[in-house]
């Protein structure tokens, strides 16, 4: 039990702490930093661990998405929700990645072979768009990847505006208005 508990202390608070200022995740658990090579092989093992501890919550939205059950508008707005608060959680972690070219070339060896990544909620919100297409509830010109791609770069600029001060549209807002905004061509 000692061996669980302190495993996700070090996970909540590498979060907290590659959020605010990098890994100096050991003394904000309260551990010593030794533990975390007692729980984790290296800070890559540690970086993969918080953003599988994240993952779930996103991947249960992106799940949900049915062609032909609720509204395309309120189906998007829950996924956009959904990217925003992972995006949050994610991006000075994964930018701490970006930022060290050996660290990222592991990471890639690491996310492309397990097929995870970026393009796998691209891969759920496209193909949730072309069954909304084949039952004709948005337009059957729709590039359905065209408007995937301008969803998520859509949430994750807003996450990028907000970081840095002066977001155009308040993260509240941004789902509805993002999605009435990339819907108003696209649904009969």
């Amino acid at each position: 039990m000692q061996a669980a508990e302190t495993r996700q202390r070090l996970l909540a608070a590498a979060e907290e702490v590659v959020q605010r200022e990098g890994v100096v995740v050991a003394h904000i658990a309260g551990r010593s930093e030794g533990s975390i090579y007692n729980h984790f092989a290296d800070r890559l093992e540690l970086i993969m661990a918080v953003i599988d501890a994240r993952l779930p919550d996103f991947v249960a939205v992106l799940t949900d998405l049915v062609p032909g059950r609720r509204s395309v508008a309120v189906n998007l707005e829950r996924v956009t929700r959904a990217g925003i608060a992972f995006e949050q959680a994610m991006f000075p972690l994964v930018a701490g990645v970006a930022a060290d070219p050996q660290l990222l070339a592991r990471f890639k060896a690491v996310m492309l072979p397990a097929d995870k990544g970026p393009h796998r909620p691209h891969r759920g919100i496209s193909a949730y768009l072309e069954g909304e297409k084949a039952l004709g509830r948005i337009s059957p010109d729709a590039d359905c990847t065209a408007l995937t791609l301008m969803l998520i770069g859509s949430w994750r600029e807003a996450v990028f505006q907000e970081l840095f001060g002066r977001p155009p549209i308040s993260l509240r807002n941004a789902p509805r208005r993002i999605v009435r905004s990339l819907l108003s061509k696209e649904t009969p």
